[in-house]
């Protein structure tokens, strides 16, 4: 039993710095996005000299940012959007705790068979790019780099 309990706490451990560890990587990809689109701006319109590659590279952390904050928010801190319509008839059950606790089972066994499907989905689109490689426009470098 102890050895369990000391399992347990090593995996809360690393839960915790990869949760903190996500939400520093999501702001500072906010900040360095925030800082080449006010970067951008700047060399367009007032010094006349538009850099190509900030608004590609800005596109591609941005992005990142959003999948990282996804599952930062919606896995991590469950501060996502939550509809609460089924929750409401249950709400005042005495064992409404291991009602809940099934819905959270469910919705975790939903979320791996989404998750899943799409990533067979992603898999098949980048075996197409390694048989048929491309180059991004501004940054030329390959486009599975940033994927």
């Amino acid at each position: 039993m102890g050895e369990n309990y000391r399992w347990q706490q090593v995996l809360q451990g690393i839960n915790y710095v990869l949760h903190k560890s996500e939400g520093f990587i999501c702001a500072v990809l906010i900040a360095v996005v925030t800082t080449m689109t006010c970067w951008q701006v700047v060399s367009r319109y007032i010094l006349y000299i538009p850099s190509s590659w900030v608004d590609e590279t800005a596109r591609y952390l941005y992005v990142w940012s959003a999948y990282i904050g996804g599952a930062y928010l919606g896995y991590g801190t469950k501060e996502h959007i939550y509809i609460d319509i089924v929750t409401m008839f249950y709400k005042n059950k005495p064992n409404a705790s291991k009602i809940d606790a099934t819905f959270d089972r469910i919705t975790a066994l939903c979320l791996l068979i989404f998750g899943g499907f799409f990533s067979k989905i992603y898999l098949d689109f980048l075996v197409t790019y390694i048989t048929y490689p491309s180059s991004s426009p501004a940054l030329n470098i390959n486009i599975l780099y940033p994927m």
